[in-house]
Order: structure tokens, then sequence, then C-alpha cells
């Protein structure tokens, strides 16, 4: 990892997963997502911050996600919709909102269309920060 995303160790604060992961399911429900969606947001970058993907998780990308709700640069409860859709394939319009949020439903409809027709590729655009992106490929893994 890049060393400007390291946070030194003098300043590292240790906090349990569990009391982590509530903080930034409320970070995300203040700034007017769903407590669904909220709880996938914090998923996202608690699981980075556990694999040590620092530079995608709580500490360097909530301050970010913070300054870009205030400006309205990205949509809270966003009213993401497929826009084109086959078989195997979708394309999403996330409506400016996180991919570490929609990413999620992006994989659980890939997952699904490849359980129907054995492939699902979905695409997304439109959208704000995608996040530690590997984190909504392992969903597949999990199913």
């Amino acid at each position: 990892m890049l060393e400007h995303f390291k946070v030194p160790i003098d300043d590292q604060v240790l906090v349990a997963e569990e009391s982590l992961h509530r903080t930034v399911t409320e970070f995300f429900v203040k700034m007017g997502e769903t407590p669904e969606d909220a709880n996938i947001a914090a998923d996202t970058l608690v699981n980075a911050d556990l694999r040590g993907v620092e530079s995608h998780g709580v500490s360097n990308m909530l301050r970010h996600y913070h300054t870009q709700y205030k400006n309205k640069e990205i949509t809270a409860h966003a009213n993401w919709k497929i826009v084109r859709e086959k078989q195997g394939t979708a394309n999403i319009n996330a409506d400016r909102g996180l991919v570490i949020i929609i990413g999620h439903h992006a994989m659980q409809i890939a997952i699904d269309k490849a359980k129907q027709v054995g492939i699902g590729a979905v695409t997304v655009y439109n959208s704000g920060h995608s996040g530690a992106i590997g984190h909504h490929a392992m969903q597949a893994v999990k199913k």
C-alpha cells in the first residue's frame, strides 16, 4: 500500500469490529441512506480495513463521502434502476449513488442471472465512488 494511505502508528486507534460497523452504519443513515443500504456500505468499508485495504476503508474514505454527500456530489438513497437487461446481462444507472452500496445489489443481480443462465454480467454507470470493488466480487464466492 502507498505510504500516504497508511495511518501513522501514533495516530492509530484500534476499535472492535462490531463497534466500528455500528458507527459507520449510523453515519450512512445520517447521510440519508436506508438502514439496509447503510449496513451494506459499512460492510464494504469495514471489510476493506479487515482485509488490509486501508486505502478504501473507513479511515480513508468516510471523510470523503461526508464531503461528497454535503456537496451533493453523490446521491443518498439513490433511485438506481436497470436501464438495459438481457438474460445474462444488465446495465444499471446508479443515479449518482455510491457503488459501495449499489455494487452489492448489482452483484446480487449478476449472481441470480448466473444461476439461471450460466453467466451474469452487470455494469454500473452514473455513480459515485466504487470503493474496494473486490468486496462485491466476494459475494459470488459466498453463494
